[in-house]
């Protein structure tokens, strides 16, 4: 008897400290399979999740399999790393949806619960940052547009006479355009100033997720890349010219990038130059792919060239920062 009492004993104690691990693991707020406690919490994002029909199981306050299955099919559908953890932008996520009454917006409109648009929204939330709306912290940097986005917008919109709705509208985007223009242009003249933002770099979560922060020479790139197709028109044939303006700009800004990697390391010109060479050869393959997939000339194929090129930018600015 007392041999059983004592190994009841010690299995109580090694779940005990293994619930205390597992906390640990994970940041406040967090639900998780076979955590302990937070039994309301834990049905109330089962009830979320029973309203969405992504769990058909009644809500006991107990993160089982069933549960995590669930939210893991929630995380997929919605652009999040699908690892069946209940993170707090998840739970933001899920609660949006499941409580917000179901409004339609024009295509394409950022607002709070809108998926599907997380390059446009990252890039709405570095323009939010960099013009000082999100704090000082880049990991706001998510692509989901939740309470934290909503709220900077509506100060923007406050405080530059736009009526505040929270949504980004065309007047709110032009605005915050403008905003980061003259964010970036030199004070007093031709005088030069100092670049808070000169290099790309990776930013990595609680979550096990990263991004890439765009540097400020990219983000112009960005922004010029978008007004292009903005600017273009509405019908199929003016949008794929406006794409190609921006990969124009993109192609140049390559070339300009690898320039500076090899004045910055003349001893390597050469492997530089083939590196350029081997890249240039494989997204001309890529892209002949993705004709031959959507058709030529598409948005769609010239659309993922534009992102090619563009994630190939950040990465080598990446590397160019440590050449330094």
């Amino acid at each position: 008897m007392k041999r059983v009492l004592s190994l009841l004993l010690t299995m109580i104690l090694i779940t005990g400290c293994f619930s205390a691990v597992l906390a640990e693991k994970y940041p406040e707020g967090t639900l998780y399979k076979g955590m302990k406690g937070h039994t309301a919490e834990i049905r109330q994002l089962q009830q979320w999740l029973i309203d969405l029909e992504y769990l058909d199981d009644k809500a006991d306050g107990k993160f089982g399999q069933n549960t995590q299955n669930a939210v893991k099919a929630f995380q997929k559908e919605h652009g999040l790393n699908a690892d069946g953890v209940a993170w707090p932008e998840t739970l933001e996520l899920v609660e949006i949806y499941a409580n917000e009454p179901l409004v339609e917006y024009p295509e394409g409109t950022l607002h709070k619960g809108i998926y599907g648009y997380t390059e446009e929204i990252e890039f709405l939330q570095y323009q939010l940052f960099y013009a000082g709306y999100l704090g000082d912290d880049i990991s706001v940097v998510d692509g989901v547009f939740g309470s934290k986005t909503e709220a900077a917008v509506r100060q923007f919109q406050k405080e530059h006479d736009i009526d505040v709705t929270g949504i980004v509208c065309p007047n709110t985007l032009m605005a915050l355009d403008e905003e980061w223009e003259s964010h970036m242009e030199p004070q007093g003249g031709e005088e030069e100033y100092e670049d808070p933002f000169p290099y790309c770099y990776r930013e990595h979560y609680a979550n096990g997720t990263s991004s890439v922060v765009l540097c400020s020479r990219h983000m112009q790139v960005h922004t010029e890349a978008a007004e292009a197709v903005n600017q273009a028109g509405q019908n199929d044939e003016q949008i794929i010219e406006g794409l190609q303006a921006g990969i124009t700009f993109w192609m140049d800004e390559l070339k300009s990038i690898y320039q500076q990697w090899a004045d910055l390391r003349p001893e390597y010109a050469l492997q530089i130059t083939e590196h350029q060479e081997a890249f240039m050869n494989y997204y001309r393959a890529q892209l002949a792919v993705w004709n031959a997939h959507f058709g030529s000339p598409s948005m769609a194929a010239l659309e993922k060239a534009q992102e090619m090129l563009a994630e190939h930018c950040s990465d080598l600015c990446i590397t160019l920062s440590g050449a330094i």
